[in-house]
């Protein structure tokens, strides 16, 4: 999963400082969440099986890396962890930003597949993610889903 993200074009800091909210991808459906979360749905997913979310922006609480953990951590919850790989990128924008690949099972003992994405802009992080419960969803879904998930990462308020 590694190395799979696409990288947009920069965010201004203009547009940082107005928060718009993310575009819902083409042919995807947006639902709002508990605390301003959003999720995106593809074309043909159902119960939530797969699902992007972009998390509202928040402050940084210690280094990035610490950020980044605590929210993975904290929305993986109770699940089984698998196993996590953390990764440094590189973005255009400048951001420093990493992306974590992680694989769980649920209470229900299903897997479940993450990929988060995080970048610091400044004191506060903005953070998004994709989720699916099989690889067959992944690979239906595919590197385009990578890329919104960072392009809404980018604009997420």
């Amino acid at each position: 999963m590694a190395g799979a993200v696409s990288i947009f074009p920069c965010a201004t800091r203009a547009a940082d400082a107005q928060q718009p909210t993310a575009d819902t991808p083409p042919g995807w459906s947006a639902h709002d969440g508990p605390e301003g979360l959003r999720y995106f749905v593809p074309p043909g997913a159902t119960n939530m099986d797969v699902y992007e979310a972009v998390f509202p922006r928040q402050q940084l609480s210690g280094t990035l890396e610490e950020t980044t953990s605590g929210i993975w951590h904290g929305i993986v919850g109770s699940e089984r962890i698998v196993d996590s790989k953390t990764t440094r990128i590189n973005v255009n924008d400048g951001a420093p930003a990493y992306e974590v690949a992680v694989a769980s099972v649920d209470s229900q003992n299903r897997a479940v597949y993450r990929v988060f994405i995080v970048k610091l802009y400044g004191r506060t992080v903005a953070a998004g993610e994709l989720r699916f419960n099989d690889v067959d969803h992944m690979k239906s879904i595919g590197e385009p889903a990578y890329a919104s998930l960072e392009n809404m990462v980018l604009q997420a308020p």
